[in-house]
């Protein structure tokens, strides 16, 4: 959807829904928007009339919203339309964004000596990267899929991720990077770019030949790729930083204070800034479904059963 002011684009938002069982109605999600041209107040209420009359039509029951920034027009907006912050819905509250406008020697001096003595670890053990492509997604999706089961977290389907680079890569949007060793992908990374910044969108390792630090080595060669590319940031995506963390740090990673210490450190051994990603809102158009959500659901949100179905919807 979008507000048009004479020939320009000035707001705008893409909503994405599914429906209920038994015919229920839809859940919505607003992914990184509304969008603004300006940050101005009539732009910003003309798009939220326009997404919550789209809400109306599809017999929403629920509605997330993530703005792209932090502040401003958007979120005054949705504070005026009864909207509420969940931190347990959207992407992660904090970011690691690299700048790439530092020289490689820079950027390498940033990360940790122990980031740094694992990509030439990796490095002088043989591991090597490259490029691939659409016939390599199906061997992406099964290292996720090895990952996934390792971990226990839930991925998407090779279809998803096929047409995922279909999309991006028609654009010229997407990479995937591949790291081996002995001729055998043991980990992959799926890029997405966009205005100046590529991010390390989703990852996967296989588990094998961990010694040789073949997550690490891949790592560096998507952010040498990005660099050389032109970008002017690289984001590696989601971490959990305390309230007092600014940058990222020198310290050991068993030493990092995080709710998922080893993902975290992890990411924070290669240095960057701690970027605020803004928080995401969610909202019951039906009011009386409001008011029993707000009394009610503190009360069970801890349950297994609610806990289920809140992983089902979401």
């Amino acid at each position: 959807m979008a507000v048009v002011e004479g020939s320009d684009i000035v707001a705008g938002a893409q909503l994405l829904f599914r429906p209920l069982p038994a015919a229920l109605g839809t859940v919505g999600y607003v992914p990184k928007g509304p969008v603004l041209a300006a940050d101005n107040a009539d732009h910003a209420s003309a798009v939220m009339d326009a997404l919550l009359d789209d809400a109306k039509r599809h017999r929403m029951r629920w509605l997330g919203v993530q703005p792209p920034t932090a502040g401003g027009a958007v979120e005054l907006e949705l504070a005026d339309r009864l909207f509420h912050v969940n931190p347990g819905i959207g992407t992660p509250a904090t970011t690691l964004r690299l700048d790439l406008g530092k020289s490689s020697d820079e950027l390498l001096a940033d990360m940790s000596k122990w980031t740094r003595r694992n990509i030439r670890r990796g490095e002088s053990r043989g591991i090597t990267t490259r490029l691939g492509g659409e016939d390599d997604i199906a061997t992406f999706v099964r290292l996720r899929q090895e990952a996934s089961r390792r971990k226990q977290f839930y991925t998407r389907s090779e279809d998803y991720y096929g047409e995922m680079w279909r999309i991006f890569r028609a654009a010229g949007q997407m990479e995937l990077f591949l790291a081996e060793y002995e001729e055998e992908v043991v980990s992959g990374m799926l890029t997405i770019t966009f205005g100046n910044t590529a991010y390390a969108h989703a990852s996967a390792w296989s588990g094998k030949h961990g010694t040789h630090k073949p997550n690490e080595v891949l790592e560096w060669a998507a952010i040498c790729w990005a660099q050389a590319a032109g970008y002017k940031y690289f984001d590696l995506e989601g971490i959990v930083a305390t309230e007092t963390d600014t940058t990222a740090t020198q310290t050991q990673p068993a030493e990092s204070a995080s709710a998922d210490p080893y993902v975290t450190a992890y990411k924070m051994g290669f240095g960057g800034q701690i970027v605020a990603v803004p928080q995401a809102y969610e909202h019951l158009p039906n009011p009386l479904l409001r008011w029993g959500y707000r009394q009610l659901y503190p009360r069970v949100e801890r349950s297994a059963i609610v806990a289920k179905i809140r992983r089902r919807i979401y």
